[in-house]
C-alpha cells in the first residue's frame, strides 16, 4: 500500500503541474471576468497538490501494525486518501462554474482527505507499531 500512496502521490503531483499549465494558458485573467471561477479553480488546483503531498507523506508512513483490526484502518485510510484525490482532480476540471453551492466533488474530496488524514492519525495513537 505504501508504494501505491508513493505512486500515486507522484503521478498526483505531475497533475498538479499540467493543471498549473492549463491554467496558465486556458484560465488566463484575461478570459476569466468572473472572480468566483477563478477563485473556484485556483482552490481546486491547491487541493490537487494538497492531496498529492498527503500521499506522499503517507508512502513514508510505516504499516506494518501488531493487530489486524490496526492493518485494515490504515489500508482504509490509505484507501480514502486514493479516493478523496480521484474527487479532486475530477473538482478541478468539472467544478468551475461559478456556482458555489455545487461543488459535489470537491466537498467528497476534502471529506476523505479529512477522514483518511484522522483515521491516519487515530490509527498511530491508538497503537504501537511492530517494529
Amino acid at each position: 500500500m505504501r508504494r501505491l500512496n508513493l505512486i500515486f502521490g507522484l503521478l498526483l503531483f505531475l497533475a498538479f503541474i499540467l493543471s498549473g499549465q492549463y491554467m496558465r494558458h486556458v484560465f488566463t485573467p484575461e478570459h476569466l471576468d468572473d472572480l468566483v471561477q477563478r477563485a473556484q479553480i485556483r482552490s481546486n488546483h491547491i487541493y490537487v497538490l494538497l492531496i498529492a503531498l498527503l500521499n506522499l507523506l503517507a508512502s513514508r508512513i510505516p504499516s506494518g501494525y501488531s493487530k489486524h483490526w490496526q492493518g485494515y484502518a490504515d489500508t482504509a485510510a490509505r484507501t480514502l486518501m486514493m479516493i478523496a484525490a480521484c474527487f479532486l482532480v475530477t473538482g478541478f476540471w468539472y467544478e468551475h462554474d461559478g456556482d458555489l453551492a455545487n461543488r459535489k466533488f470537491t466537498r467528497l474530496g476534502l471529506f476523505g482527505t479529512l477522514g483518511a488524514v484522522g483515521l491516519m492519525i487515530v490509527n498511530g495513537w491508538l497503537s504501537p507499531r511492530a517494529d
